[in-house]
């Protein structure tokens, strides 16, 4: 195979590439810089984590990933288009077909069940209900959540609030999961339940990850690990086992 095709093929399995991404932020004491030149790329499949302290930028570059914010300067690539070149219209069309995301709060629907906040994206973006309520039935099945389909967050647990907001991510079958500090609210045993749902995502669904993260437990089970300081981003070898 000539080297050419090898080039186009592994273009075509990149799903996320920045390159030389910088955010500046005005405050009263002048320029603050946040992200310094991020490189960084993911591919179709992969699993991605990235950790640091709090307030180092991991939650301003998710959401430069994601499109919610845009870089000073930069690139950002996603399934081959250009996200800081896009208008508010293309963007949030863009954001409604390449991108879940998950948060440390779950951001449900108190008045709505389960069920119907999983449905709400396809119905937003204009599915028929019998579809959406079709999809969002398997979703919560994935997610161990059938049996609780009609019951509003109120009746569910913090853990299965956050297993729901999983589901609601992922109903549109985006190319990237975006999760920022999704097991920041939850205790140990819920905490581990949501990595084991994240690793049967990433592995049943071929699903692309990138997770911000204080918990090294989640951290450690990504195939791809970064750490951020200094308003950079530093890829860690993982060991082979």
């Amino acid at each position: 195979m000539n080297s050419s095709r090898i080039d186009a093929q592994e273009s075509e399995n990149v799903v996320l590439e920045t390159k030389n991404l910088t955010r500046n932020f005005t405050t009263a004491g002048g320029q603050l810089e946040v992200l310094r030149g991020i490189d960084f790329q993911v591919n179709q499949g992969e699993f991605a984590s990235i950790t640091g302290p709090s307030g180092v930028g991991k939650s301003t570059l998710l959401h430069i990933l994601g499109g919610l914010d845009r870089p000073s300067s930069g690139e950002v690539i996603v399934c081959g288009q250009r996200v800081d070149r896009m208008g508010d219209a293309e963007l949030s069309r863009y954001r409604n077909k390449n991108i879940g995301f998950v948060f440390q709060f779950h951001y449900l629907l108190e008045e709505f069940s389960a069920l119907e906040n999983v449905m709400m994206p396809l119905l937003v973006g204009g599915e028929s209900r019998n579809k959406s309520m079709k999809q969002a039935v398997e979703l919560l099945e994935e997610v161990g959540l059938g049996e609780r389909a009609t019951h509003r967050p109120a009746q569910l647990s913090g853990g299965e609030c956050q297993r729901v907001a999983v589901a609601r991510a992922i109903v549109g079958r985006p190319r990237l999961l975006i999760a920022d500090e999704p097991t920041g609210d939850l205790d140990v045993d819920a905490a581990e339940s949501l990595h084991d749902l994240f690793m049967r995502l990433n592995s049943s669904l071929e699903m692309t990850i990138i997770v911000a993260t204080h918990d090294l437990s989640l951290a450690g089970r990504a195939g791809k690990r970064f750490t951020m300081t200094a308003g950079r981003l530093i890829e860690k070898k993982v060991m082979e086992t």
